[in-house]
């Protein structure tokens, strides 16, 4: 059984992970390209144990932190 998490563990606001329907998922709104994607699975396992983060702190680490900045 999959975990899902409701609060961002980066930035601890209320947030729904939906990885067990993923079509639904928040984070289907936006454009990541490959690269980023990796970027952000493993900041995610190394600093958040893996979990899901939402979409304001996906989009403020694509804007700050990775090189390119394709989110939208």
């Amino acid at each position: 059984m999959l975990k899902i998490h409701t609060h961002c563990p980066r930035c601890q606001q209320p947030f729904q992970c939906k990885v067990d329907d993923i079509v639904h998922c928040d984070c289907q709104q936006l454009t990541l390209n490959y690269e980023q994607t990796q970027q952000l699975r493993q900041l995610s396992l190394k600093k958040y144990d893996g979990q899901c983060l939402c979409n304001t702190c996906i989009k403020s680490l694509i804007k700050n932190h990775f090189e390119d900045h394709d989110a939208t």
